[in-house]
């Protein structure tokens, strides 16, 4: 299939190796790029794959044109605490799942979840990817969204590494809570875009968000932190999400205020 990905970050040009390795043809579209435009990397268009970085979702949604709102439309995109910019799309999909881009291109085993058996059939490529099928889209957002504050809080809050088990198991049981009290099922937590992206993010060196908390907890100069690290997708999130009545995510964004960061 001919599948155009919106977003030509590390996680769009890795889910576009998988693509390109499974046979498909990809082109990108990145707007910081004049070429192609628009037009021509949607010309004969397919599929859409959206993995532009969450603030930048609502924006591209609204600008894409009604033809290409009616093609499948894989969001890939982490960050999002709803989905309401797609109400009017005409085959939309979630995708999700614990895999670093660094690791996709290194053909490191990852497990994605999907909302769309198109999705499935697209991405899956066994030994190296395994691909779960689930139809809560909701769900999968929330907990893309929602790992991010919790890699914030490993680093942040967690003293020492041998309690880092029961911090996960905290943060799953919240997780699950959250997925629950805003329209989700909080079983899709056990999947690979809940408890293991979660796993993957706040254990795992090559997360920001954890090295974002690491330098909370070491008292370090956070804005020279941001600079160096880039986005910090857990930042945006602890803005938007609940907060009240939801411990871990208020206790790290009393943090980080704390901070001023």
């Amino acid at each position: 299939m001919k599948v155009t990905i919106i977003g030509a970050g590390v996680f769009g040009v890795a889910l576009g190796k998988i693509l390109g390795d499974n046979g498909h043809a990809v082109t990108y579209f990145d707007s910081k790029n004049s070429s192609p435009t628009l037009v021509e990397a949607t010309e004969g268009a397919e599929v859409l794959v959206l993995a532009v970085p969450s603030e930048a979702v609502e924006e591209l949604a609204e600008s894409l044109p009604e033809h290409l709102r009616q093609l499948p439309v894989i969001l890939a995109a982490k960050g999002l605490l709803n989905l309401d910019a797609f109400v009017n799309f005409g085959r939309f999909s979630v995708l999700g799942g614990s895999a670093f881009a660094v690791d996709v291109m290194e053909g490191l085993p990852v497990t994605l979840t999907v909302t769309d058996e198109l999705a499935r059939q697209l991405f899956e490529r066994r030994p190296q990817v395994t691909v779960e099928l689930t139809d809560d889209a909701l769900g999968v957002t929330l907990c893309g969204s929602l790992k991010n504050i919790y890699a914030i809080g490993a680093g942040a809050l967690v003293e020492a590494q041998s309690k880092v088990p029961t911090y996960l198991e905290q943060a799953l049981a919240e997780m699950k809570r959250y997925l629950a009290d805003h329209g989700a099922r909080p079983e899709t937590a056990d999947l690979a875009c809940g408890i293991g992206d979660l796993t993957m993010t706040a254990t795992s060196e090559k997360s920001r968000n954890l090295r974002f908390g690491k330098a909370l907890a070491a008292r370090a100069d956070v804005g020279q932190v941001r600079r160096e690290l880039g986005t910090v997708e857990g930042l945006e999130t602890l803005e938007q999400v609940d907060r009240e009545g939801y411990a871990i995510i208020e206790r790290v964004y009393e943090l980080v205020r704390a901070h001023e960061v």
